[in-house]
């Protein structure tokens, strides 16, 4: 588990405050790599969300926070801007904790499509339906966010290893 957290700890680094360098814009604590890492290992594996799909989610909505332009992330404290939706609705949580559980909810609730995985939300099942969910909609309006989650998601992957 140990081994775990650290490749975590280094993949949220590396696509969140690595890739911003001095311009990166640092969440209020209890904002921190390890506590999303914890988080992020924690509610995957409650709610049977890949994690690395986790991650790559958290890197194109936001880079976790820290992108600079990613101010609506920061003030809902809300990663993957569950129910922050392009009509300018704000979903807001109470911590960052409570925005990656909301979404780890969210993924394994409405858009698990009953194959027989072991139950497991994963990258291969969103690629498959297009982030769509079985009863309709589909998780951002983004004509290319599946390409784009997927090629971060291969990224992730390396890490992971």
């Amino acid at each position: 588990m140990q081994d775990t957290m650290k490749k975590v700890e280094r993949a949220i680094k590396r696509y969140s405050i690595d890739c911003y360098g001095s311009n990166a814009v640092i969440p209020t604590k209890p904002w921190s790599i390890e506590n999303l890492a914890i988080w992020m290992i924690h509610y995957s594996c409650l709610y049977k969300v890949e994690l690395a799909l986790m991650l790559a989610q958290g890197v194109v909505e936001c880079h976790f926070g820290v992108d600079p332009y990613a101010k609506r992330s920061r003030r809902t404290k809300n990663i993957f801007n569950v129910g922050n939706v392009d009509s300018g609705a704000d979903e807001t949580q109470q911590t960052w904790e409570t925005g990656i559980e909301r979404y780890a909810k969210l993924m394994n609730r409405e858009y698990f499509w009953g194959v027989l995985d072991s139950g497991w939300v994963t990258m291969a099942m969103m690629e498959e339906h297009d982030f769509t969910r079985p009863r309709g909609g589909r998780y951002a309006t983004a004509p290319d966010y599946t390409k784009i989650v997927k090629s971060v998601y291969n990224k992730i992957k390396t890490l992971l290893v």
